[in-house]
């Protein structure tokens, strides 16, 4: 299913809350998720094209990419092509090499979102600094016990994902305690662990 116009487009109450309230749980909600500008773009998964973005797609209006379980294990510089991307969804990749990752997205100055879920990580790899820019990141569902501090140089972070605990359920990593210099993030508005 291929929708091009974001006004033929009827998003029921729980999507619209999620798209206006959070987009990062969106792209986990609808896998093959691209948002450009005024227009909303699903792919239904188990297209034959679903590791490409086909050729009618103008790189440029892309704003968020889900690449979950791709068995990515490097992102090219062709992911530079998508010079407005904001949100990008990495999780379930255990064998993609972070840093080399990490390293490749810096460049992606529009870059406000990213999710490193169910990577198998045992640390938090220092690269990350270079994403300074970013407002939400996550880390959940990992192997993690501990946290990095470099974390707290991402001065601009809003929403920090380490794990989480619901009344029900618990996920995500075994980390048992943040270091204090979290304080000093004043932009922070969330921390899950």
């Amino acid at each position: 299913m291929l929708l091009k116009n974001s006004q033929n487009v009827k998003m029921n109450s729980f999507l619209r809350k999620c798209f206006h309230q959070s987009l990062p749980y969106l792209l986990l909600i609808c896998p093959f998720l691209l948002l450009g500008q005024g227009k909303l773009t699903i792919y239904a998964q188990g297209v034959k094209w679903h590791r490409e973005v086909p050729r009618e797609i103008d790189p440029e209006s892309v704003i968020a990419l889900n690449w979950t379980r791709f068995k990515l294990k490097q992102i090219s510089d062709s992911i530079l092509k998508f010079k407005n991307l904001e949100y990008l969804d990495i999780s379930w990749n255990p064998n993609l090499d972070h840093t080399q990752a990490i390293e490749v997205i810096s460049k992606l100055q529009k870059l406000k979102g990213v999710s490193f879920e169910f990577n198998e990580l045992n640390d938090i790899p220092n690269e990350v600094l270079l994403l300074k820019q970013l407002k939400w990141l996550s880390f959940n569902n990992n192997k993690l016990k501990k946290v990095n501090p470099c974390l707290t140089e991402l001065t601009s972070l809003e929403v920090l994902v380490l794990g989480y605990k619901g009344s029900r359920i618990d996920i995500g990593n075994k980390i048992e305690e943040i270091p204090e210099e979290f304080h000093d993030l004043k932009e922070l508005k969330e921390l899950r662990f």
